[in-house]
């Protein structure tokens, strides 16, 4: 019997048969000697295969190595024919070049005679024809000069006079410029004026205003010194009052007890009667005349306690927004160091609920482990019980298999049997094959030899053939250098007898692509003329004294046309000054514009009249609109702004933004009116897009005319209308300071720096033309951040019919 924890259980013993023990040894004895037979034929047929295989793939290694070394010889054979078709090529480019060498020589020899035989022809025919011609050409040449010298003085004279014209022309045009300019000048001048005589009395007034305001802010803090040390004496004598009111009573008393005492008192008080009567009577008149000064005193008291009070309950005022403003940031504080704290705590605990989900986590994964721990093991007890129960059961199985197993083994042994015959048969037809494969095998080792003693053959071959390519290789280039020796040579023989390609001469002339004067003037064909001639300097020094007589013309005309330029660049340099001037004062006027409206501002805030902010057609710019948003907070009108209109004052996109800053700021603006301005279609779509983001909107309507209207729920919160918007260019510009590009102002600078650029006109003598270059302008600031200096004096009444004062005239 097999183990109980085996898994192949073993075969149960035979019980032993006293009867058939004796067949059955016989026929295990039998079965052994077949199967030891079996796995012999079966080792000897295994051995055989392998040594099948092994002839098989060393047949394989011979093929692919026959099929290299045909490869390798057909690339040999196709390198060798393509060295031979370069070394056909390369002799025959070695010949040709040869035969082109040759014949360059010859045409050179040629040339060279042919230049002698030429040069004396040339000097026979001079010879025979210097008499005949030599008045022939001095009567033609003399005629073409003057051709030459009367066309050349029509172009130079029309070519002056379309000048002349052109400057008159500029110079007229200058002078009207110059007349439009002046008018111009003095119409800014005449603003100017008027400008800073407006903005002298505004200074003045204000500074008058401040003065005044200064004295009585002292008037009123001596005022109320005096009024405190009043008060104090005051006091003191109320109280001083009090007491000797006190004592007169006391007296009193103590003359009513004496008149209520003895008869000797009362005598001696009727002695005193008329005595004590009077005193009384003094002290009545005392006291009433303390009662009236302590009453007087009161009401001064009162008033100045009133006065006090009022200006306690403004300090207070101020105090008490300081404070809630102190607390509102205390408060903001502590709620931030609450928040920041809450935070921390929550921080704290979201970690330490993390590290308890960590614990908690790692004890699930514990128990789980645990779990599928003891489920396995639980499984494997079950499969154990299953495998012993499927054990048993096929230990008895076993038994009745193990009987029809031997019934089996002994068919199957017959069959073995027929097995080994066949194997025997297969066996000595492999070992013939053996023997045949064995032959090719030589075979094939003899033709290896045959190619490999054949590749050898092709390499001595191919190393003799690459020893011929690189001998005419080095042929072909010594040939080569050779030629280009003789063609150097060549150009070096034409450049210096000046030859063309033909072998002739060549005249020297003159190449320009930078001016036609060669052109105008004929120099090229003159220079080819001279060279033709025998002698040709005179000609040549003819030519240069003509040359000479134009360049001092021109000299002449240049110096004139010198002189003109300095005039005008002298104007140019006094408008400039004057343009400078004027650039500054209209800076200076902008800076008074902002300071304008803003105070125009200030007056409707300070009057309560802010409700309705109407800024039509005032220039009301971006920078106007930044000022305004800093000024509605500083005067707490942030909440009384229901309507502002901004019609006509050309704002664009660069002014979107403050306009939703603007809108943003003030809670309860009800209308916004952008009519006629230069805002584009995007700049109102991103106004509408932002409305919408604001707190509070639940819709924004766009009506058929363009005017949005914003909700909040059911009510009607902001009406904004951006319709008929125009373009940048309808609008009037305002003055444009640049300069033309076409105009050459970056080279009259350097100009008017040196000699050539004075001049000697009235203007520039003048002491805004004498002074030296200003300094690059710089900004001007802004209007509320300037501080106005106290005048050293009182300003002048203003005049009647004179310029008006102040803002409101």
């Amino acid at each position: 019997q097999g183990g109980v924890g085996e898994l192949f259980p073993r075969p149960p013993t035979p019980i032993p048969d006293p009867q058939g023990g004796r067949h059955v040894a016989a026929a295990m004895s039998h079965k052994a000697f077949h199967q030891r037979e079996i796995e012999h034929l079966q080792e000897q047929n295994s051995r055989i295969v392998a040594q099948v295989e092994q002839v098989e793939q060393e047949r394989d290694r011979a093929h692919e190595q026959i099929d290299a070394c045909r490869e390798k010889d057909a690339d040999l054979q196709s390198q060798l024919q393509s060295v031979r078709d370069k070394i056909d090529r390369l002799g025959a480019k070695l010949q040709q070049d040869k035969s082109e060498t040759v014949a360059k020589d010859e045409h050179v020899r040629v040339l060279g005679e042919q230049n002698n035989q030429m040069l004396t022809l040339l000097e026979q025919e001079e010879n025979k024809s210097k008499g005949h011609l030599n008045s022939i050409q001095q009567m033609e040449a003399k005629n073409k000069k003057l051709q030459r010298i009367a066309e050349e003085f029509d172009g130079a004279k029309a070519e002056l006079e379309a000048k002349v014209a052109e400057v008159k022309k500029k110079c007229a045009d200058v002078v009207a410029s110059l007349r439009g300019q002046r008018s111009i000048n003095e119409n800014l001048r005449a603003n100017i004026q008027n400008t800073e005589a407006k903005t002298r009395v505004d200074i003045e007034a204000l500074g008058q205003a401040l003065q005044v305001v200064d004295q009585k802010n002292l008037e009123y803090l001596n005022r109320i010194n005096k009024q405190e040390t009043r008060e104090k004496q005051l006091q003191a004598e109320t109280n001083a009052m009090k007491e000797e009111i006190e004592n007169v009573r006391s007296e009193i008393d103590a003359l009513r007890k004496q008149l209520e005492g003895d008869e000797d008192g009362r005598n001696q008080f009727e002695r005193a009667r008329s005595q004590i009567e009077m005193a009384i009577e003094g002290m009545e008149v005392q006291a009433d005349t303390l009662k009236k000064a302590l009453s007087t005193a009161e009401r001064a008291n009162e008033q100045m306690q009133e006065e006090n009070k009022t200006s306690a309950e403004r300090c207070r005022e101020t105090a008490d927004k300081v404070y809630a403003l102190m607390d509102a940031l205390r408060l903001n504080q502590v709620e931030l160091k609450k928040q920041e704290a809450e935070n921390s705590s929550r921080d704290k605990k979201i970690a330490s609920l993390e590290r308890s989900t960590q614990n908690l986590q790692a004890k699930i994964s514990m128990e789980c482990d645990a779990k599928v721990l003891a489920e396995q093991e639980r499984k494997e007890a079950e499969q154990e019980g299953l495998v012993l129960k499927k054990k048993n059961k096929k230990i008895e199985e076993a038994v009745t298999v193990a009987q029809a197993a031997q019934e089996k083994a002994e068919r199957e042994i017959v069959g073995m049997n027929e097995n080994v015959s066949s194997l025997q048969t297969q066996n000595a037809y492999l070992a013939s094959r053996i023997d045949g494969q064995e032959e090719e095998k030589n075979a094939f080792k003899a033709e290896i030899r045959k190619v490999s003693d054949r590749c050898g053959n092709l390499v001595a071959e191919n190393t003799r053939l690459r020893d011929e390519i690189d001998r005419i290789e080095e042929e072909v280039a010594t040939s080569r250098n050779e030629l280009d020796s003789y063609r150097k040579e060549l150009e070096y023989i034409k450049r210096e007898d000046v030859l063309d390609d033909a072998g002739r001469q060549r005249p020297v002339l003159i190449q320009s692509s930078d001016s036609d004067l060669l052109e105008k003037l004929q120099i090229n064909e003159f220079l080819y003329e001279a060279q033709q001639a025998r002698n040709p300097v005179p000609p040549m020094i003819e030519k240069i004294a003509q040359c000479l007589a134009l360049l001092h013309e021109g000299q002449g005309r240049a110096d004139q046309y010198l002189s003109d330029l300095s005039k005008s660049n002298g104007l140019v340099s006094a408008l400039r000054q004057r343009n400078m001037a004027l650039f500054s004062r209209t800076q200076m006027f902008e800076s008074f514009k902002t300071r304008a409206l803003l105070r125009y501002v200030m007056n409707l805030i300070e009057g309560e009249l802010s409700t309705d902010l109407h800024l039509d057609g005032l220039s009301f710019g971006p920078r106007e609109i930044n000022e305004l948003l800093q000024l509605l907070p500083r005067y707490e009108a942030n909440e009384k702004v229901f309507v502002i209109s901004l019609i006509d004052n050309g704002l664009d996109e660069d002014a979107v933004n403050l306009l939703l800053q603007l809108i943003y700021q003030l809670p309860y603006l009800r209308r916004l009116d952008l009519k006629r301005n230069c805002i584009s279609p995007e700049g109102v779509k991103k106004i509408e897009e932002h409305i919408r983001m604001m707190e509070g909107v639940t819709g924004v309507i766009k009506t058929a005319d363009g005017v949005l209207n914003v909700h909040s729920g059911n009510q009607l919160r902001l009406v904004v209308d951006a319709t008929e918007q125009l373009a940048k260019t309808q609008v009037a510009r305002e003055v444009d300071f640049s300069v033309d590009q076409s105009l050459t102002h970056q080279d009259a600078d350097p100009f008017l720096q040196t000699n050539s650029g004075a001049s000697q006109h009235p203007w520039t003598k003048t002491a805004a033309a004498t002074a030296p270059q200003r300094a690059p302008h710089q900004a001007v600031p802004e209007p509320t951040a300037v501080e106005l200096a106290k005048p050293a004096a009182a300003p002048q009444p203003p005049a009647v019919g004179g310029p008006p004062v102040g803002l409101g005239g």
